[in-house]
């Protein structure tokens, strides 16, 4: 999970989240903001960090929340929540916004629709970022896996804490960056690109007075935000 943060920081995924939270902010009135599938928590974390909203709770969720259980809530407004959550069977409130970073492409097409279904039905907003906009030939996700591997190698020495069996299994036989090139490119592969959301949402029954927008962002990648509100 280091690895992965690591790899967040150099795309600058929490400075995009914030940004598109803050965006959503002007044209949509939410007062508190749950991430679902928030993994150890610390993308969720750095996005909070970078808040300037007046939110008057930031809750990091998930369906295993043993990763951040000993985290302290010391910071004003930051909350983790300890008892398990999951993204398919959770209803938001009004005036909540739902965020889920670098987590979406993790559920089906059926799922996904429950999950905006569910959205809408509460009068809540949601916030989706990936980490890629999945935007080339479906037939080439494979050419993500050397570049991926590449990435593992230079990233783990910026891993702060790492022991001796991850070097040996980094760098003198390679099967964690095997591991993380896999799960790197196979969840791109799965990711939703902007014709796919449209898709989604056309599935969907909007209520009028609500809209969305699929922004690709250009970063050291092309990450993609969804966003999907009620007006205010």
């Amino acid at each position: 999970m280091q690895l992965l943060y690591r790899f967040h920081q150099l795309l600058g995924s929490a400075e995009v989240a914030a940004t598109q939270i803050e965006a959503l902010f002007q044209k949509s009135n939410f007062s508190k903001i749950t991430d679902l599938c928030s993994g150890n928590g610390q993308l969720a974390i750095s996005v909070f960090e970078k808040l300037s909203l007046p939110i008057e709770q930031f809750t990091v969720t998930d369906l295993y929340p043993t990763s951040f259980h000993n985290s302290s809530d010391k910071t004003s407004g930051l909350r983790f929540q300890s008892e398990p959550t999951d993204a398919l069977t959770y209803r938001p409130e009004a005036g909540e916004l739902i965020t889920m970073l670098a987590a979406f492409h993790h559920f089906s097409e059926e799922e996904t629709q429950q999950i905006l279904e569910r959205v809408m039905a509460q009068n809540a907003a949601l916030m989706v970022l990936e980490i890629s906009a999945n935007d080339y030939p479906k037939f080439l996700w494979w050419t993500a896996i050397p570049i991926n591997m590449l990435s593992s190698l230079v990233l783990t020495l910026f891993v702060k804490k790492w022991s001796l069996g991850q070097f040996f299994f980094t760098y003198v036989i390679p099967i964690l960056p095997l591991v993380f090139a896999w799960d790197g490119a196979v969840s791109n592969a799965r990711t939703y690109g902007v014709d796919d959301l449209k898709i989604l949402l056309s599935r969907c029954s909007l209520p009028d007075h609500y809209r969305y927008e699929i922004l690709p962002v250009k970063r050291k990648a092309t990450l993609l935000a969804f966003h999907l509100y009620p007006l205010k």
